[in-house]
């Protein structure tokens, strides 16, 4: 029953994680552009207020306040929106929350159990340095974690035992 959701969401973990990447990149270039032409529509103000280069003051006023509006306009995100990247975070949470009901009634062994058998399956190979942190999501988004059969002590220990089981088989890889 489990092992559909968790190999997705596993999926559309990894596509999150470089989702939010690509997203910061994306952001980075945008607020460059707005602050590259706010900075310099001011060094044409300041040059015209100190009359340098033959520019008046209000001349730079006015290429102050249309660097602003036009990297505004331009630097939007209507503009940048072919360039971020899709958001799969409603997929996420659906494979995530199917998991999370499996999740809360497994003793310890049955988890260990599992995260072994996921960490063997050829599916999952590509992803495998992130079972552990996709576990320590799976717990953080929980909410209820207080119905859970294991501890947090236990989950923990599952974890590492994920991490060491991870480090097994790519060593075999």
């Amino acid at each position: 029953i489990a092992t559909n959701p968790f190999a997705e969401g596993l999926l559309y973990f990894v596509k999150e994680k470089k989702y939010n990447y690509k997203f910061l990149a994306v952001e980075k270039v945008r607020l460059t552009l707005q602050v590259i032409g706010s900075i310099i529509g001011a060094v044409y103000f300041l040059a015209g207020y100190m009359s340098l280069w033959e520019i008046e003051w209000y001349d730079g006023v006015v290429v102050c306040m249309t660097m602003i509006l036009f990297t505004r306009m331009a630097g939007s995100r209507t503009r940048f929106a072919p360039f971020y990247p899709v958001d799969v975070s409603k997929e996420l949470e659906q494979n995530a929350t199917q998991f999370i009901n499996v999740m809360r009634h497994m003793s310890q062994d049955q988890m260990e159990h599992f995260v072994a058998r996921q960490i063997m399956m050829e599916r999952n190979q590509n992803f495998l340095t992130l079972v552990p942190d996709f576990l320590k999501y799976l717990y953080a988004i929980m909410p209820d974690r207080k119905n859970m059969v294991i501890t947090v002590d236990e989950l923990s220990e599952l974890v590492e035992n994920a991490e060491i089981e991870v480090a097994k088989q790519l060593r075999a890889i």
